[in-house]
């Protein structure tokens, strides 16, 4: 189920591109613009220091609530089930190509969306509890949070 947040949240959104921090802001002030309720909160860390914070986040339980995701480190947190299975939204993924779409596809099920046409792409924390469309609120199945990706 897809739940519309009416108390006030917040989510973060973390991002490891100082180049693109405006661009990022930009949309998080979109997406606040629609849903006042909502805060986006954005972190930008560098790319030297991103997948250290990101692994050190999952092993404490606290991943961002959306994240970028690289193809390279997509199999480590899918597999250890700390993606969030977004199949069930039926998102329009059309205007990507297939191939971009396909690298976060995994075991029959789509697990992160891309942000453009790069291999980079919008994973969703599956122990986030925070009510925001369209993020579905019940988490996927073995919900393993605080337990540490594996290389």
């Amino acid at each position: 189920p897809i739940a519309m947040a009416e108390e006030k949240v917040t989510i973060t959104f973390a991002f490891w591109d100082t180049n693109q921090e405006p661009g990022m802001k930009a949309i998080a002030e979109a997406y606040m613009a629609e849903h006042p309720n909502v805060t986006v909160e954005t972190q930008v860390t560098p790319w030297s220091e991103y997948w250290t914070k990101l692994e050190a986040a999952a092993q404490g339980g606290a991943l961002p609530d959306v994240f970028w995701m690289h193809s390279n480190q997509f199999f480590k947190y899918v597999s250890a089930g700390m993606l969030l299975d977004l199949t069930d939204l039926n998102l329009d993924y059309t205007p990507y190509p297939e191939g971009i779409t396909a690298l976060y596809h995994y075991e029959d099920k789509q697990w992160a969306v891309p942000k453009d046409y790069d291999t980079i792409a919008l994973a969703y924390n599956n122990c986030s509890t925070r009510p925001v469309s369209p993020i579905p609120t019940t988490p996927g199945p073995g919900t393993p949070c605080g337990k540490t990706p594996k290389s």
